[in-house]
């Protein structure tokens, strides 16, 4: 989800961090994070924000206003929910499994939505593997931080 898009949306239907929060059973810290895209959340808390905000989900997802989700859209969601759990079912949690699917629905929507941005296929692919090597560099950065940072003072 892009960062601030939620909120954007939050405080154009006149609803607070704290009101919204209240609402599905969450910190508005929780609600924060989200906003920011520090942090994930539930399919069921999604569902709840997107029911009260009047938006749906995959408009959250996406960061951007989908004027006809049709079974296309959601047949690509099935599709990448089933490729992260295929992927990543034996390592990681559900809500970290959720977090691959949303993004990954969410950066080929954006890819389909845009064609005439020109972008080949080969340039999105070299950008997707470019963002891959970072995300798995980071994996290895954190699996092994006791080794990085043991010297550090931070």
């Amino acid at each position: 989800m892009p960062k601030n898009f939620l909120k954007q949306i939050r405080e154009r239907k006149n609803v607070s961090q704290v009101d919204l929060a209240n609402s599905v059973g969450v910190t508005k810290g929780h609600i924060s994070k989200f906003e920011k895209g520090d942090f994930s959340v539930s399919f069921k808390v999604l569902s709840k924000i997107a029911e009260i905000l009047e938006v749906t989900v995959e408009e959250i997802i996406s960061g951007q206003p989908i004027q006809n989700f049709d079974e296309n859209h959601r047949l690509l969601l099935e599709q990448c929910v089933e490729i992260a759990s295929n992927d990543f079912g034996n390592e990681l949690e559900k809500k970290d499994i959720l977090r691959i699917a949303t993004t990954m629905f969410s950066i080929i929507l954006q890819y389909r939505q845009n064609p005439e941005n020109g972008e080949s296929q080969q340039i999105f692919i070299k950008k997707t593997q470019d963002k891959m090597f970072e995300g798995l560099a980071s994996k290895s950065i954190l699996k092994n931080s006791e080794i990085f940072f043991k010297n550090s003072n931070q």
